[in-house]
C-alpha cells in the first residue's frame, strides 16, 4: 500500500454524522496532497521534465477511491438526514468513487498516461523538418500555399496510426468497466456524472448544426468563389474561416496577451498579482492549460500564443479557468471537484470578453475594426461548434462500436458537420483527447452555451457598463466560483440566468446581442 493510501481516514470509525463529518474531512486532507502531488507531475512533464512518479500516484488513488469500505460508507449515508454540505460532499465524493470504477483502475491510467506521454513529446513534421504544435496551428490558420495547408493537416497521421491500437483498447477497457460498474457504457457514465446525456448532448449538437446552417452555407460558397476552389477541403475550412473574418493577426500581437489581460482584471478593480495566477510559456499541444497545483494560492497556466485574436481569447479563456480555481479555492476539497462543462463555461465566460467592443478599443483598435472583430464572432463559433460536433458525433460513435473503421467514420463525420470534403486519412488517434481527455470534447460547446447566457444576463442587470464594473465581477464570483460545487451547476446556472442549458442561447448573428 502506498503511504498515501495508507493514511486515508478508516470508514469503520463512522457511527453518527458528527464522526462522518470528521471522516469526510479528513478524507480530504489526503485527496488535497495527492491531487497537488499529481499536479506537479503533470506540470513537469508539459514543461518539458521526466514527471516521474505518475504512476505511484495514480495507484494511490486507485486505492483511495476504490477501498469497498468507503462505497459501502456512501451508500449507507446517502439520502439521510445530513447536514445540507455534508450531505453534497458525500454526494459528490460517491461520484468520485464512480468515476474511479474506470479511471483509477491499472490497466487504464497506465495505458493513458503511456499515450499522453507520446502525444506531448511529439512534433509534426512538415516540409522535410519539426515544427512547433504552435506553427501548424499558424500554417492552418493563415497559410495561403494550399499544398502547406494540406501537408500540415496530415501531420500528425504517423502519431496516429502509432497510437490507433492502444486507443481502441482503452475505448474496450472503459466500457467494459463501466458496464460491470452498472452503466450502459462508458459514455453514460461519463456525462451522467456531469448530470448530462447522450440524447441531451446529440440533440444539442443538431440543434446547432441547424441553426448554424444559413450562415455556414453561405459561408462556404462565398469563400470558395473568392478562392477559386471547385471544393472546400478539410485543411482549408479554418482557413478560410480566419480569412472571412479579415481580423489582421498584427493589431493582435502576441506580446501583448499578458499585459492586455492584467489591464483587463485592474480594471474591475482587482490586482492580478494578489490573485497570484502564474503564466508560463510553453510549446504543447493545446492553445493554452490551466494546472491548479493547490488552489487558492497555486495556480498556473500553459500558454501556447501566436499572433491573432484568438491567441487572445485562448489566453482569457485559460485565465477564466485560473479565476475559477483560485476564488473556489477556499472550499474543502471535495467541493472543488466541478464537472467540466461548469469548469469550460466559466472559462468561456471570460473568452467572452474579447469580443466587446469596448475591450478591443481599449487594445488600440478603431471603431471599424473593432466592429469587425464581433461580426466575425458567429462565422468562428459557428466553425468552432461544427469542428468540435464532428468529434462529438465521432467519440460517440466510437464508444458504440470501437472496431468499425474509425478513420473512415472521423471522414464522415468531420464532412458532415464542416461540409468540407470526406478525405479518410487517419488523425482521430493523433490528439490528447479520444486518450486523456475522453468525452470532453462536447464541454467546449457547451461553454458557448453557458457564456451567451450570462452575458446576456450580465447585459440586462448591467446594460453598457459590464467591462470594469466591480458589481460585475462580485455577480460572476457570488454566482458562479466562491459557491464551488456546494451548489449543482446547473442550479447555479439557472439561478443566474433565469435558463437551463439551451441551444437557444446561442444567435449566430449576433452572439453577444446588441453592443
Amino acid at each position: 500500500m502506498s503511504v498515501l493510501a495508507s493514511r486515508r481516514p478508516p470508514a469503520a470509525g463512522v457511527h453518527d454524522e458528527a464522526s462522518l463529518s470528521r471522516f469526510v474531512t479528513g478524507l480530504e486532507v489526503v485527496l488535497r496532497e495527492l491531487s497537488v502531488k499529481m499536479a506537479l507531475v503533470w506540470w513537469e512533464r508539459y514543461t518539458g521534465g521526466p514527471g516521474e512518479g505518475l504512476d505511484e500516484l495514480e495507484r494511490a488513488r486507485s486505492e483511495i477511491l476504490l477501498d469497498p469500505s468507503y462505497d459501502d460508507l456512501v451508500r449507507n449515508w446517502s439520502g439521510g438526514r445530513l447536514d445540507p454540505l455534508l450531505a453534497r460532499r458525500l454526494a459528490i465524493l460517491g461520484d468520485l468513487i464512480s468515476e474511479a470504477r474506470v479511471s483509477a483502475v491499472p490497466e487504464i491510467y497506465t495505458l493513458q498516461n503511456d499515450i499522453l506521454r507520446r502525444v506531448i513529446v511529439f512534433r509534426p513534421v512538415v516540409r522535410g523538418g519539426e515544427i512547433a504544435n504552435s506553427e501548424r496551428v499558424r500554417i492552418l490558420r493563415h497559410e495561403p500555399d494550399r499544398a502547406w495547408r494540406r501537408e500540415a493537416w496530415m501531420s500528425i497521421a504517423p502519431l496516429s496510426m502509432e497510437l490507433a491500437k492502444p486507443t481502441v483498447e482503452l475505448i474496450r477497457r472503459r466500457n467494459h468497466l463501466a458496464r460491470e460498474a452498472g452503466a450502459a457504457g462508458f459514455v453514460e457514465l461519463t456525462l451522467g456524472l456531469a448530470s448530462l446525456t447522450p440524447a441531451e448532448v446529440m440533440e444539442t449538437v443538431e440543434r446547432l448544426e441547424a441553426a448554424s446552417a444559413p450562415l455556414w452555407a453561405s459561408f462556404l460558397e462565398r469563400s470558395a468563389a473568392a478562392e477559386g476552389l471547385d471544393a472546400v477541403e478539410p485543411w482549408d475550412v479554418t482557413y478560410l474561416v480566419e480569412k472571412d473574418a479579415a481580423i489582421p493577426t498584427g493589431v493582435f500581437p502576441s506580446e501583448r496577451i499578458e499585459p492586455s489581460l492584467e489591464a483587463f482584471v485592474r480594471a474591475f478593480g482587482r490586482d492580478p498579482v494578489a490573485i497570484g495566477i502564474k503564466i508560463v510559456r510553453q510549446d504543447i499541444p493545446f492553445g493554452g492549460l490551466c494546472v491548479p497545483i493547490d488552489p487558492p494560492t497555486d495556480v498556473r497556466i500553459l500558454a501556447n500564443p501566436r499572433d491573432g485574436h484568438g491567441s487572445f481569447s485562448t489566453l482569457f479563456h485559460e485565465y477564466g479557468h485560473g479565476l475559477h480555481a483560485v476564488f473556489a479555492g477556499a472550499n474543502s476539497r471535495l467541493l472543488q471537484e466541478e464537472p467540466g462543462v461548469l469548469a469550460e463555461g466559466l472559462a468561456e465566460v471570460w473568452g467572452w470578453f474579447t469580443f466587446y467592443p469596448g475591450w478591443l478599443r481599449g487594445l488600440g483598435l478603431d471603431e471599424e475594426l473593432a466592429a469587425t472583430v464581433v461580426r466575425a464572432q458567429g462565422l468562428r463559433l459557428a466553425a468552432r461548434h461544427r469542428t468540435l460536433s464532428a468529434d462529438v458525433a465521432w467519440e460517440l460513435s466510437a464508444y458504440q462500436d470501437p472496431y468499425q473503421d474509425l478513420t473512415a467514420l472521423a471522414a464522415a463525420t468531420e464532412s458532415r458537420f464542416t461540409l468540407a470534403a470526406a478525405r479518410p486519412v487517419h488523425r482521430w488517434a493523433g490528439g490528447p483527447f479520444p486518450s486523456g481527455y475522453p468525452m470532453y470534447k462536447q464541454n467546449y460547446i457547451l461553454a458557448d452555451l453557458i457564456a451567451a447566457a450570462t452575458h446576456r444576463t450580465l447585459a440586462e442587470d448591467h446594460g453598457p457598463d459590464v467591462l470594469g464594473n466591480a458589481q460585475v465581477w462580485e455577480a460572476v464570483s457570488a454566482a458562479y466560483w466562491r459557491p464551488g460545487a456546494s451548489i449543482p451547476w446547473r442550479e447555479r446556472l439557472r439561478r443566474f440566468t433565469g435558463r437551463d442549458l439551451d441551444a437557444a442561447a446561442i444567435d449566430y448573428g449576433a452572439p453577444l446581442g446588441p453592443r
